[in-house]
């Protein structure tokens, strides 16, 4: 069955009605789908896609209703069912690519399937053309001619959160019109192409955002690593590719305490190659413009020449997440780390009146390079505020590497481990050996 187009335009890729399709495994396919599902959650960001392939109107299901998985299953469906002709997954997996150059899952497919053709880069049906990029990713999207203009990108992961952004940019006289969208981000194209302009009427808002000069790449990198001056690892995710070094280090060190963040003391970013030696980056320069690529890896901290981070500043603190009723166990625990040179938080060491506790808590978890979760039968059914920090340190590990040693469950006694901590190797600390393989893997 021939297309259903609109109005009647050709192809935007450039491939002739009757080129053969590229052919994905079974496997390779439901990747190809899950990813659509991610990075395109709603009706209008998937049409975008859907328009610039052609896709027909008639059978395109409604959203409303289902979640996106179940909606482009449907969509797969009717592709493999014959609807369109002149290579559909070809185009899919070729605009995927270009508006996403960033995403790991678009990236292997097309090297797969789609790099031993020839691809013209020229222009897109829908006023956009591609312009290459210095980094080995495919180039990406771009706007041009009268169409051109800035895009915000909005942290926004949940349908309110998007109908509050998007009224907040209409109520700016911006009119956003959804160009993509992630699980957690969402970029609308607006209609001022003055950046500064449209900075000075954001900055008013509550909306966390990045706006995107016009005809620059408008793309964010899925994962990101970043290793701060004690050592320890941070993920960052849906990073916008427009975001300089600077704000990204700078987001960085805020979680640091003021002996880290000395504003006398430049701090300086570099991306680590493979071979572990680092790449000064620019901070003035974007991520898109430094040539990082999705996965890559920074470390921050301060000019070499500043001597600020030393031996006696690297952060190595130890956090005991404990019940009150463990407390003499835990106090005996905290002297044996203590004796064995670690740095190690207790509360009931120090906090000190006036403090707000549950605040210093908060941020002794996520400034420390472990967290032990020491468990008894009393704690692990206890409920209260060792529930919450638990929590609190589970939602800090989730942004840790994988591989990296954060969260350490420590049975005191013979107890349950609570199910949220089982995906983590505990230590019996009751056992003779307990002592020894939690040194081990504290200095590891």
């Amino acid at each position: 069955m021939a297309p259903v187009g609109d109005g009647g335009r050709s192809p935007s890729d450039g491939i002739p009605d009757g080129d053969p399709d590229i052919r994905l495994s079974r496997d390779d396919r439901d990747d190809f789908r899950d990813e659509l599902a991610t990075v395109y959650t709603t009706e209008a960001a998937a049409s975008t896609v859907l328009n610039q392939i052609d896709f027909p109107l008639a059978y395109r299901p409604a959203l409303q209703g289902s979640n996106p998985e179940q909606w482009w299953s449907q969509i797969f469906s009717d592709l493999n069912a014959g609807i369109m002709a002149g290579g559909p997954y070809r185009r899919l997996l070729r605009t995927a690519r270009r508006r996403f150059p960033g995403n790991a899952v678009f990236q292997r497919l097309a090297t797969v399937y789609l790099d031993n053709q020839h691809v013209d880069a020229g222009n897109l049906d829908d006023g956009t053309s591609v312009s290459a990029t210095e980094n080995g990713l495919e180039p990406a999207e771009v706007e041009v001619g009268s169409a051109q203009s800035c895009h915000v990108i909005v942290r926004a992961g949940s349908e309110p959160e998007r109908r509050h952004a998007w009224e907040i940019l209409a109520n700016l006289g911006l009119e956003p019109h959804e160009f993509w969208s992630t699980t957690d981000t969402v970029s609308y194209r607006v209609n001022d192409e003055n950046t500064e302009r449209v900075r000075e009427r954001l900055e008013e808002t509550d909306l966390g955002w990045t706006v995107v000069p016009a005809g620059e790449p408008d793309y964010v990198f899925q994962t990101l690593y970043a290793r701060g001056p004690d050592g320890r690892q941070v993920r960052l995710n849906d990073t916008p590719a427009q975001q300089t070094v600077g704000n990204v280090a700078a987001s960085v060190m805020e979680e640091y305490p003021p002996a880290y963040t000395d504003p006398a003391r430049s701090v300086v970013v570099d991306e680590v190659q493979d071979d572990g030696s680092g790449r000064r980056l620019n901070g003035d320069d974007t991520l898109h413009g430094a040539g990082l690529h999705n996965g890559s890896r920074m470390r921050i901290g301060g000019d070499a020449s500043d001597a600020w981070i030393t031996t006696a500043t690297r952060m190595s603190k130890i956090f005991l997440c404990h019940a009150s009723q463990d407390k003499a166990q835990v106090r005996d625990l905290y002297q044996r780390l203590r004796s064995d040179g670690f740095e190690v938080w207790l509360d009931t060491e120090d906090l000190l009146p006036g403090h707000d506790w549950d605040l210093k808590i908060r941020q002794a978890i996520r400034t420390s390079r472990t967290v032990l979760v020491c468990l008894s039968s009393t704690s692990s059914n206890k409920k209260g505020y060792v529930q919450k920090e638990i929590k609190h340190a589970l939602d800090v590990a989730d942004e840790q590497p994988e591989g990296s040693i954060f969260l350490i469950p420590v049975r005191l006694e013979h107890c349950e481990v609570p199910d949220r901590l089982r995906k983590w190797h505990w230590v019996d600390l009751f056992e003779e050996s307990g002592y020894v393989k939690l040194i081990r893997a504290l200095r590891s």
